[in-house]
């Protein structure tokens, strides 16, 4: 669903998508928790049971939960689709989200290593210091 254009060289193109044609504008959010809860499958079709090999995807019905805004129901038919050009920003969304998580996880390792190494040092340093004693008073 969507405006269809030309470009100047008369390709038809149904990608426009320049911020002055949109409004209420908002960020995706928690898309990392959704995507980990869509179940990918293979299948083969009914309407094409001589095909050699199964095609992969989604099913709509599912995904109609999680992302209803990239699923979409033929008027004619009711039968349901999916616009998985949509899954672009979700998708990239996620990869965000998920390089949150291992930026936080890098930073909770080095304050862990530290934490280790610094212990470390202590204890050798304590093994320093009671040989010196032991050193010194001899």
């Amino acid at each position: 669903a969507g405006a269809l254009h030309y470009t100047s060289t008369g390709v038809l193109t149904t990608s426009t998508s320049d911020k002055r044609l949109k409004k209420d504008i908002t960020n995706l959010d928690n898309t990392l928790d959704r995507v980990m809860k869509l179940r990918s499958v293979s299948y083969n079709w009914k309407a094409d049971p001589n095909r050699k090999y199964k095609d992969v995807g989604f099913i709509a019905q599912e995904v109609k939960h999680l992302f209803p805004e990239v699923v979409f129901t033929n008027p004619n038919d009711g039968y349901m689709g999916i616009n998985y050009d949509r899954f672009i920003a979700i998708l990239t969304k996620t990869i965000q989200e998920q390089q949150q998580l291992i930026e936080t996880l890098k930073v909770e390792n080095m304050q862990q290593v530290s934490k280790k190494e610094h212990e470390i040092l202590k204890a050798e340093l304590k093994e320093i210091k009671k040989i010196l004693n032991q050193t010194s008073k001899k």
